[in-house]
This record gives C-alpha cells, structure tokens and sequence, in this order.
C-alpha cells in the first residue's frame, strides 16, 4: 500500500502531461505513426463487454431475442428459420460470443411466422414469447414445464398466453420476476407500443403499465433495484423504466450499432471470467438489428459494484477550445486547447483528488489489464482498468499521469509547433478513490481525442441518425465553401449511388417523403405540404436554378414554368420517385456560402454513417470537376464527409 501510495503521490506532483512541452511526450505527439481507431469505450456506465456481429457466424440475417445462462455464460440468440420459414432456431454461443451450435425451437413455435422473439433465462431453462405464447425449454431446446421463482420451481402449461396474450396479439418482449406474484413469480410482457404487463405465470394479468413512449423488443428487469429495462426508447436506446410509475427514470445506455432497429434485451452473467475477467452486478445483453450490415449481439455493463448504481459514477467529458464537454470521441487539431473533467451528475466525489492517465497513438489503440497481485499482496485485478501502463499487460513506459480534482475543468494547450495528422490518437482515462471498490480505486469511462486535418474548403456532408427528419434547424445533407481554396463559385453537385461502394451501395433518395416539414421535391412549389426542404433560404442565397436543364418536375406540385424540384435526378428502373442520382445547379454559390437541405433515403442504414460510399462531384469555376467519396467521419460516428482543400 505504501509503494502505491507513493506511486500516487508522484502522479500529484508531476506536471501536467509530465509537463506536456518536455521532451519525451512532446516528440510523441510530434512524431504521429499514422492514423489509428479507437477502441469501444467498455469502461463505466454502458461499457461495452462484448459486442459481436452475428451473420457471419450464424449465415442467418434475422435474429431477434436474446438470454445469458448465469451458469455457464452462454448467450442464446433466437433466429427464424432459412429465409424466414420453419423450423426457427436458438444458436448458442460461449460467453465471449463465439458460435458453438443452434438448436430448434419448441415446436409450439414453429407454427408462427419468426418463431420466438424476446427471450429470458431463469436459472435453468430459456423462455422465449411469440405470437403463441411463451414457451420454456432446457438449453438444447426440449420443453421444460417449470419455471424457477423465489418460491420454487411453478408447474406452467405451455405455452403461457392467458389474457395476456389474448390482449397483445404477440408476447414480444418478456422479463422475468422470480420473486413477483408473491413469490411465484410473473412475467412482464409488451408488444412494441403497448402498455408492460405484468401477468402470472397462466397469463392472467396482474397490472398495466401504460406505455410511456417505449417500443418494446425486449425487456429485462435489474434484479437489485427490480426496474425494468426497455429495448429501446423513442431513440431506440435502452432505457430504464421505474417499475413503481412506470416512467422512465433518463438513464439511457446507446445502441452499440447506431440507427439499427432494437431487438431482445436479458440479463447477462454477472460471474467473473465469463464476459469479463472481473465480477460485475448488473449486466445486459441486447440485439440490434442492423438495417444493412450484420446484426449483433451486446453486453453492456450498468453496475460495477453493489450500492453504486453506475449512472451515479464520475464520468470524464472531453472537449476542445472552450467548447462543451461531451463522453466519447472528440476531435482536434493543431493549436488546439484540450480539455477535461471528471465530474458525476449526483456529485459524488466533489473536490476529491483523482489522477488521470494517457495513452499515444499504437498505445491509445490497445486495450490492457493491469493485475495487482505480485505488485501489492491483496490487490487483484483492476476492474475496467483499461489503460497501457508500466505495470499493464501489456505494459508501456511511455503514457502521461497527472492529478486533479473531480469536478474540475482541466486545459491542456498544445504546443504552436504540433502537427496533427488525421487520426492521430490520445487516450484518456481517470482513476478515483472508491470504497465500494474491493481495490478502493474505481476507473471512468475512456475517452478519446481523436486528430482532425481541419475540414476546410469545399466540404459535402451527410449528418445526424436519420435522414428522415424534419428540424430545419439540423438538415442532414450539407455543402459548405469557404474561402481558404482556389475553386471559385461551385456551379454544380452532384450526389449519386451509382458506381456507391460500402454501405452506400444499397442507397436510394426517395423524392417524395412526406412529413419532413415539407416536401423535398416541391422545391419551390407553392402547393401547400410541398415547399421544398431546402432549409433557412439557402436556395435563394445559393441562387439554385430552378430552371436548370432536367430540372425535376411534378405536375401536380409544379403548377407554372418557373416551379420545379430544383434538381436533376437519375430514376431508378420502373420507379416515379425513387433516384440513385441528385444534381443541383447554382447560379451564385460563391465562397462562405452553405447549401443545406434534407431528402430522406432507404434500403440502408438512416444515418450519417450509412452514406459512406457515396460518390460526389463538384463542378467549379476554376478547378474543373472535383471527385470524391464520402467516408466516415473520425469522431462523429453518424457523419460521413469528404472535402476539397
């Protein structure tokens, strides 16, 4: 203890960064190896324990529920049979998500279309719910006609339905309650919009919960505070609900796949050695089903240590210049002012000292455990730890400490000199006392700034988590110009699938989406619903020509010669309104001006991100056609960009 009191005491006395303009860190961060990726954040509230993607190991592309054996650690993930039909499947997977073998479900549920959705586990057996009820089987899939409660083992008849079936049509997503109903346990159940049920173990209803603005895939109840947990919101993240009001309480853990439509949600195994090295007190698992791309399977951590209910934790925020302070990803360039705070929002820990660490570059990108125990006899390993450090595995000698207090804004300026490169990667993250830590120490979340070669010039952007949306405040397509290149006046843009690689290659615009404060190819039509979504006066100031040649036209929305969609679209084969191509003309699109607009999109992901791929041109006055693709954005998971210096 006194050799790690010690080792802190020179955390609090180094400077910050070790003096961040000395020597040794300075030629790190000027000496940049090229871009890296940041790892999941799988450390404080909603850390990310496990996070796989099932087609590739299943070959199926519709799976729905999922439940955790608290025995072994297997996950079980229900699937519809090939191409959707009979007989559906439970595939078994080991703790760290790697495929073992499938089953076939009861054979009750081979009857209905997708066979069973949500699932739970009670100890022993699985319980999965459909449009028949709810079946309970043993891991191989064999009917079992008990379910375990605080009671005992219940005698069920399966499948269970009763009133609550008769009442939801489907019993989509299922928590179990072992001590709920006296004792003899009950289930909760809930059909996408529906009020939650809470039933017997014969179906008949206990009590409503009246829906509160969920869309319930899959639920799960904490078997500490006994709320339940909702896959998903109205954001489709999961969300708590307090089971006394049946409101949510606003602690919200995100989707590890952005965008992607909820699926089942369980309770994961909280022993250690099965999704992690550590024990934990509260865990879930999730499905999210991926729109494009592979659907996945998540274990997410909520409670680390009993009586701490990881929302409460401290949590690290970073940001740049003065900026807002946000949890995850940040970007920075040269000149920049990095800046941090460890803060919790039920201010534990106020004023107390904490010691942060950083990793550079390679390091930042690895994931490390640091075990105690031939260090300091009756220190173990370090929940969450994830840093690279000298006593790390692996280890690195060449990572920054410095202390501060919880609840402090930290400021780091980077020396004038600096070049940062896109990609360029520091890690961060804090260490604080805690005494419901069996190590007394407790470790924040990661986050990570993340080097950006500043986006200037002509800059074409797709941004936010859905392109159907209708605030104009936040248009999801962008074009911007400044005056720092040699372009001159954009004359045309060009956005197109055609030739699209990655996940923009299932893209198409859809023209005449409705319900997006207006419509987009009204354009400058005066029908009323149809006004175009071109937003804050960017066309006039733009000077989009309406009249340009190919101009899209609709009849009935464009009533004189003047009124058009303001674009040219390739349609695809056979369709009125669906395109693979936008091209939209300007008569004035000058330097430090910024067209804006929104036109929904479908067969892929709805966000940002899910344009990557995307070919675009841009015709200029002085540069001819510039040519590019749109890519992932380094920091803003739902952005993808590409720009023209």
């Amino acid at each position: 203890m006194a050799a790690l009191g010690r080792g802190l005491q020179a955390c609090h006395t180094a400077a910050l960064l070790v003096k961040l303009s000395s020597g040794l860190i300075f030629l790190l961060l000027a000496g940049s190896i090229g871009a890296q990726s940041p790892t999941a954040d799988n450390a404080g509230f909603g850390a990310i324990y496990c996070d796989v993607a099932l087609d590739v190991q299943t070959g199926n592309v519709l799976h729905f529920g999922v439940a955790v054996s608290s025995v072994d650690g297997h996950v079980f993930v229900s699937a519809a049979g090939t191409f959707g039909a009979a007989p559906h499947l439970l595939y078994e997977f080991d703790a760290t998500g790697s495929l073992l073998r499938s089953h076939l479900q009861p054979a009750a549920q081979s009857t209905t279309a997708l066979g069973m959705r949500d699932l739970e586990f009670d100890g022993q057996s699985i319980l999965g719910g459909s449009e028949v009820g709810v079946s309970v089987c043993d891991t191989s899939g064999s009917l079992v006609n008990v379910v375990l409660a605080a009671n005992g083992p219940q005698p069920i008849v399966q499948p269970i339905g009763g009133a609550a079936l008769q009442q939801l049509g489907v019993l989509r997503a299922i928590a179990l309650d072992p001590a709920g109903n006296g004792g003899n346990g009950s289930l909760f159940v809930a059909n996408f919009g529906s009020p939650i049920l809470e039933c017997a173990l014969n179906g008949s209803i206990l009590r409503t919960i009246p829906n509160g603005g969920w869309q319930a895939y899959g639920l799960a109840l904490d078997p500490a505070t006994r709320n339940l947990w909702v896959n998903g919101n109205n954001q489709g993240d999961l969300a708590e609900i307090d089971r006394q009001t049946g409101f949510f309480t606003g602690h919200t853990i995100a989707s590890v796949v952005p965008g992607a439509a909820p699926g089942g949600l369980a309770v994961a195994s909280s022993r250690a050695g099965h999704h992690e090295q550590w024990a934990s007190d509260f865990l879930l698992a999730s499905i999210e089903q991926a729109e494009s791309g592979s659907d996945h399977v998540a274990i997410q951590r909520v409670r680390l240590y009993p009586g701490l209910q990881g929302f409460d934790e401290p949590v690290l925020a970073l940001g740049v210049n003065g900026g807002g302070l946000t949890r995850g990803n940040v970007g920075y360039s040269a000149g920049d002012v990095l800046e941090l705070r460890v803060s919790s929002a039920a201010g534990l820990g106020q004023g107390m000292p904490c010691w942060t660490i950083v990793n550079f570059y390679s390091d930042a990108a690895t994931d490390a455990y640091t075990n105690l125990s031939n260090v300091l006899p009756g220190f173990g390993m370090l929940q969450e730890f994830r840093f690279l450090s000298a006593v790390s595995l692996p280890s690195s000698t060449t990572y920054g400490l410095f202390a501060h207090s919880i609840g402090s804004v930290v400021s780091i300026p980077l020396p004038p000199v600096l070049a940062v490169q896109g990609g360029d990667l520091l890690r961060f993250q804090s260490i604080y006392f805690e005494p419901r830590s069996s190590n007394v120490f407790a470790a924040t979340n990661e986050g990570n700034f993340i080097g950006q070669e500043v986006e200037r010039g002509i800059v074409v952007s797709a941004n936010g988590r859905n392109s159907f949306q209708s605030n104009p405040a936040s248009p999801f397509w962008e074009v911007q110009s400044d005056s720092s290149h040699r372009h001159g006046a954009i004359l045309w843009v060009e956005l197109s699938y055609l030739g699209a690689t990655g996940a923009a290659a299932s893209q198409r615009f859809d023209l005449d989406q409705g319900g997006m404060n207006d419509r987009f190819d009204g354009g400058n039509s005066t029908v009323f619903g149809a006004h175009g979504t071109y937003r804050n006066g960017c066309d006039v100031l733009c000077g989009l020509d309406y009249a340009a040649p190919g101009a899209y036209v609709d009849p009935i929305l464009h009533t004189v010669a003047a009124q058009s969609g303001g674009f040219a679209a390739t349609l695809i084969p056979n369709a009125t309104a669906d395109a693979q191509t936008l091209r939209f003309a300007f008569q004035s699109f000058s330097p430090n001006k910024a067209f804006r607009f929104d036109c929904d999109t479908d067969g892929g992901m709805p966000s940002g991100d899910g344009q990557v791929g995307m070919i675009v041109r841009v015709g200029t006055a002085n540069s001819g056609v510039l040519t590019g693709v749109l890519q992932q954005d380094p920091v803003i998971s739902e952005r993808a960009v590409i720009y023209f210096h």
